[in-house]
């Protein structure tokens, strides 16, 4: 059980930890006269052992050992900054590892590594070799609950099947962490107003209702937008710290925007940022800009470019600050304004003045970009303005001019003969081709000599069509060698032919999509392979995969489409005619799937106008569960030889078994000879539970119950069992007192004897209900701790002072169940220990409905309920069932109480059927009855009566606190002697309070109060 972690207790006056108490309270026969001092902690030389029987006892079985760790590279990051983490598989065990499949959990967004990550199947980690996975993510949500964590969480291992795992230990299998983004937040408020008296404030009837109103802060978790109230208000709380920079719109077009100088605004943590947003004519009304290029044509990249910029103010004011904001939309490859040239336009710098009425020319210089002597042209496109960056209201100019270096000249004479003779064919057209699209590009009209002429074609061979009912006397196409720079002459001669047209565009996109096998195993990896095509004519179709989730099975990484993801990160691609590109996915079958087939159904992009819609695939394979079978043994390893012997099969033993593709569980009990034969399992890991409850036997620590069933197979799996580690060693717990103030501190006593020879032994504590702070004053018990070393034949007392925590009132219930041994983990067989106290002070009220039946159930009306304390067995609140079956208990003491339905009803066996009363805890319980035997009401008011308010032989039970002896008076809670009988007798062997006897074991089977582990390895 976890508790919150508490301040350290004082030094208790008791017996320091780990110091035994002078005269234990039972000496076991065989223990050597007198007790030495001893120290509780653990001598270097007996942990040395101690590691070495935990190495020996635990030694796994020779299958692949993972072992999985993360890290990030900073304990805390800034606000928007990439987030580096490292994951690091090992394989630790004897064998090889195939198919090692890794599962990611996080709160954060992936850039990069993903892919690797997440690839199926997975690779193969041989004995001591690690791989090594590398990621970048960026935190693009932020929680409103704990906005300040990211976590990665990361878990390995082999093939589909992720539970049970075959893994010795798995709990090493997975790894956790989390580092910090600080954030600072703080508020907005904003108004939107026309200043119409030019006072610079907010005047009756100034504010702009319906106005969009989006601030942008540059990331995903820096944005917040919003629309103005009537009177121009908008109000954002908990906006992350930082610049923003806002826009303002409308579904209507906007006569005005924001000023120059308010359409920025920092957000200040723990603060309330005004921001003041007056609404001006655009500048675009008064600002008039040219741009033009000097120098033009160009040649290649690098050419020095000259622009003269313009910029003449038509208005009766001045304007200060003008900048151009170069290159926002353009396909064409441009200038970005942003050069040393353009220093007195740049758009973060003070800008160009400009008086009523004044016109400034500037020339600019820059170079050509590479991109646009790729290109063949070159653009300068500008918003000029007086508000920096933000383009509202600003004014646009631009340029385009020719960079010729890719480009050459082709001159030529076209001849047509027609059988008689050659002759110039005069005022014909002359149509160049694309290159790349085939179609048209440029044409030119032959003069009355047949001759014509291109001043810019591509450098490269070059298509021609002349259009009309001609073709080509020799070959098929009419084909120039254009050379950069230079000028081709050629001659091209037709004769009479069928009507020949410039070529049409006329995608024609096909996919042509397969699993790589018509049937899979539920196990299996599934491939699928997708190849587009464009087989049509003229430009670039756009492509991107769109899925159909509702239909689609097949559990996949999304990424594995790459630029086809149809994503903002990923929007597609364009496909030229001809081109093909070819898709590879690898996923795996639902596990939890029962179903008979995996699907993957999709298209790609939009079909042209017109063509048939076959950019769609919708594929489908079978998909078979296959079975098998497993002989189990289940011995117990009498003579300690680690291996099973004739006559040392258990009879009787249950099983339970666990795994599988689909995973199924069922169970079983061993015959006469200790065996049992599993059917018809789903094929895939199994886990073997062994019961071994009440049978004397205990599962060891190197407990190992997996085994894998495979068609047409039947592993023979042996279930070692040995004798329970309580038969030797003997726990007790027990609290000083049996009820606490909720301030209190309370006491612990744990009493360990050792029936068998030196032994190592730890503690190990869980459970549901509160349970004393465990810190340091634990000593060697304190979680992590060394633990001590017993003798044989030794018993021996620890005595701890500690502090009751919070909550524990809320429950009115204080609990210590503990079990004791070596190693690392509670362990099956172990001896356990436990207490139960009761922590007064605090009441609530309890709302219960009295139901029977089955589920939707029938409501119980005007019963009369009874809870009693589950220490004393004495009914304390009284209370009757309103018309629909609902009680209500006020002013009720936190704590556990069974309910008595006065009348012919008992509680149904199906549910626990105990009142807990939590404070802050307002849920409706149930009290689920079926018909029975009448029942008497335990509450009686008749003075005397046994039992009753009032009654001399128990004063105060009957929920008057303020009653003489009552728990709330003097003498209530009073302390219990270490080692001396209780109120109610002596105590038991364990140690632990009558009171609580018989309460714990009870609690064991309703509250799982004793946390039952498997003893089998599970530590890292």
């Amino acid at each position: 059980m976890e508790t919150p972690a508490e301040s350290p207790a004082e030094k208790p006056a008791e017996t320091p930890v780990g110091t035994p108490a002078e005269k234990p309270a039972e000496t076991p026969a065989g223990t050597p006269g007198g007790t030495s001092p001893t120290t509780g902690t653990i001598p270097d030389e007996a942990q040395a052992e101690i590691h070495r029987q935990d190495v020996e006892a635990q030694a796994p079985p020779r299958v692949a050992d993972l072992r999985v760790t993360a890290s990030f590279d900073r304990a805390t990051y800034p606000v928007d900054a990439d987030i580096a983490i490292r994951v690091t598989v090992e394989n630790v065990g004897p064998v090889a590892a195939t198919d090692v499949r890794l599962r990611d959990t996080t709160n954060l967004s992936l850039k990069s590594g993903e892919l690797d990550l997440r690839r199926v199947p997975g690779p193969v980690i041989g004995p001591g070799e690690r791989r090594t996975y590398d990621l970048v993510a960026r935190q693009d949500h932020v929680s409103p609950v704990n906005p300040e964590e990211v976590y990665f969480q990361v878990s390995a291992g082999q093939g589909a099947q992720q539970w049970p795992n075959a893994d010795p230990t798995p709990n090493d299998n997975s790894a956790r962490i989390t580092a910090r983004v600080p954030r600072e937040f703080g508020s907005v408020d904003a108004v939107v107003f026309v200043d119409a008296n030019g006072n610079g404030q907010v005047d009756a009837g100034e504010g702009q209702g319906g106005l969009s109103f989006v601030a942008d802060g540059g990331s995903s978790t820096k944005r917040v937008g919003g629309a103005t109230s009537p009177t121009g208000t908008v109000r954002f709380t908990n906006v992350t710290a930082g610049h923003y920079r806002l826009t303002i719109g409308s579904s209507s077009s906007i006569s005005k925007v924001p000023a120059p100088g308010s359409g920025e605004f920092d957000v200040v943590g723990g603060r309330t940022t005004t921001v003041l947003v007056p609404l001006v004519e655009p500048v675009s009304s008064v600002l008039v800009p040219r741009v033009e290029f000097l120098n033009d044509p160009f040649v290649n990249a690098g050419d020095q470019v000259q622009v003269r910029v313009t910029l003449k103010n038509s208005g009766s004011a001045p304007l200060t600050g003008v900048v151009a904001v170069c290159n926002q939309n353009s396909s064409t490859p441009g200038l970005t304004g942003t050069g040393p040239g353009w220093a007195a336009l740049h758009p973060d710098g003070p800008g160009v003045t400009l008086a009523a009425g004044e016109t400034k020319q500037l020339v600019v210089t820059d170079v050509v970009p590479q991109a646009a002597a790729d290109y063949g042209s070159l653009y300068v496109g500008c918003d000029f303005g007086n508000d920096g960056r933000n383009t509202a209201g600003y004014r646009g100019a631009s340029d385009f001019a020719d960079v010729n270096g890719k480009y050459g000249k082709v001159t030529g004479t076209l001849l047509l003969d027609d059988g008689a003779a050659e002759r110039p064919l005069a005022g014909t057209r002359v149509v160049a081709l694309d290159q790349r699209t085939g179609l048209w590009a440029a044409e030119t009209t032959t003069d009355d000599k047949g001759a014509w002429r291109f001043d810019r074609v591509v450098a490269g061979p070059t298509r021609f069509v002349v259009p009309g009912e001609f073709k080509p006397r020799e070959g098929a196409e009419l084909v120039a060698d254009v050379v950069a720079g230079r000028t081709a002459a050629v001659t091209f001669r037709l004769v009479p032919g069928p009507r020949w047209d410039v070529p049409a565009h006329s995608p024609k996109v096909e996919v042509t999509a397969s699993f790589d096998k018509d049937a899979y195993d539920v196990r299996d990896v599934v491939t699928a392979r997708i190849r587009i095509a464009n087989n049509g004519t003229g430009g670039p179709e756009r492509i991107f995969y769109a899925e159909d989730r509702e239909a689609t099975t097949l559990e996949y990484e999304r990424g594995q489409w790459g630029v086809l993801g149809g994503s903002y990160s990923s929007p597609g691609m364009d496909l030229w005619p001809g081109q093909v590109h070819e898709v590879t996915i690898t996923g795996t079958i639902r596990q939890w799937s029962t179903g008979g087939a995996v699907r993957l159904k999709g298209w790609l992009g939009y079909p042209f106008p017109g063509q048939p819609a076959s950019r769609a695939f919708d594929l489908s394979a079978k998909v078979v569960f296959r079975t098998g079978d497993a002989d189990v043994l289940v011995y117990g390893d009498a003579n300690g030889n680690g291996s099973f012997d004739q006559g040392e099969g258990l009879p009787g033993i249950g099983l339970y078994f666990q795994g599988g593709l689909p995973n199924r569980t069922s169970e079983g009990r061993t015959d006469d000879a200790g065996r049992f034969r599993l059917k018809d399992a789903p094929a895939g890991v199994h886990e073997a539970q062994v019961r071994t409850e009440g049978t004397g036997w205990a599962r060891p620590s190197d407990y190992y119950g997996q085994f894998t069933v495979e068609p047409g197979q039947a592993p023979q799996v042996e279930l070692r069992l040995v004798r329970p580690l309580s038969d030797v060693l003997h726990a007790a717990i027990e609290f000083d007192k049996e009820s606490y103030d909720q301030h209190e501190r309370v006491g612990v006593k744990i009493t360990l004897t050792n029936d068998g020879p030196e032994l190592p032994v730890r503690m190990h504590c869980g459970g549901e209900l509160p349970a004393p702070d465990m810190g340091p004053e634990w000593g060697p018990f304190a979680p992590g701790g060394t633990g001590v070393v017993l003798k044989a034949g030794e018993t021996r007392e620890f005595q701890v002072v500690t502090t009751i925590p919070d909550y524990a009132a809320d429950h009115g219930l204080l609990s210590l169940t503990c079990g004791f041994g070596p190693g690392n983990s509670w362990g099956d067989g172990h001896p356990e220990a436990n207490d139960l106290a009761k922590v007064t002070g605090v009441t609530t009220t309890v709302n219960a409905e009295v139901l029977t039946g089955d589920y939707p159930f029938t409501r119980v009306p005007d019963v009369t309920v009874v809870l009693v304390d589950l220490f004393s067995g004495k009914p304390v609140a009284r209370s009757v069932a309103d018309g629909a079956g609902t009680i209500t208990f006020p002013d009720l003491k936190t704590g556990l109480y069974k309910p008595v339905v006065v009348g012919p009803w008992k509680l149904s066996e199906s549910q626990q059927n105990l009142i807990r009363a939590v404070r802050g805890d307002d849920r409706s319980q149930t009290i689920l009855v079926e018909p029975g035997p009448e029942v008497a009401d335990p509450w009686t008011d008749q003075p005397g009566a046994p039992g009753a308010p009032g009654d001399a032989g128990d004063p105060g039970v009957l929920g008057d606190p303020g009653a003489a002896g009552g728990p709330d008076q003097p003498g209530a809670g009073q302390p219990r002697a270490f080692g001396v009988a209780g109120k109610d007798g002596g105590l038991a062997d364990t140690g632990a309070s009558v009171i609580g006897l018989g309460l714990l074991g009870g609690l064991a089977l309703v509250l799982g109060f004793v946390v039952v582990v498997a003893s089998r390895r599970r530590t890292a």
